[in-house]
């Protein structure tokens, strides 16, 4: 995909209202970006909802999608009853989803097939062929390369301090 084509699906997922509500990225092995991760940890990001694969079995089980007594996270069904607080949308961004169990995959179709108009989901894989036919239909599938910390650095640079600010300080 080129870099207009990125753009242009980047604009359209960032866009109000209906059009493109969730994104596939493949082929790199995926990782949470790093502001991502931190905002998450420290609560900051109320309208972002981070899932990854748990445990010794690196699995994203059912109770990530619907909850359950032993999830602690908050589940994504229960994320996104609501409209945003703080944000246009609310994006539920899913590291490694060809982790997903067959039953956390099933669950997270409805969510795919009748998304909220506020929500915007972003899904990571590095095995396409892992996750359900019916879960890549559903999403525009950008194709993305392994981009090492120094190729970053030569393309964004250091983080501003307005940046590291806005990604680790306080809001």
């Amino acid at each position: 995909m080129s870099d207009s084509a990125s753009t242009s699906v980047a604009s359209r997922l960032a866009a109000k209202g209906p059009g493109i509500h969730a994104v596939l990225l493949y082929g790199a092995s995926s990782s949470t970006p790093a502001a991502v991760g931190r905002s998450c940890e420290t609560g900051r990001a109320v309208d972002l909802l981070l899932i990854a694969p748990a445990g010794e079995s690196r699995v994203i089980k059912n109770e990530a999608v619907i909850g359950g007594p032993k999830y602690e996270g908050i589940p994504i069904v229960d994320f996104v009853r609501t409209g945003p607080l703080m944000s246009r949308n609310k994006i539920v961004f899913i590291e490694d989803a060809d982790r997903m169990n067959s039953a956390s995959a099933n669950a997270l179709l409805k969510t795919l097939e009748e998304p909220s108009e506020r929500l915007k989901l972003i899904l990571t894989t590095s095995t396409m062929s892992a996750l359900l036919p019916t879960i890549v239909s559903r999403c525009v599938a950008i194709p993305c390369a392994n981009a090492g910390s120094a190729d970053l650095l030569e393309e964004f640079g250091e983080l501003a301090p307005y940046e590291e600010a806005f990604s680790e300080g306080d809001p």
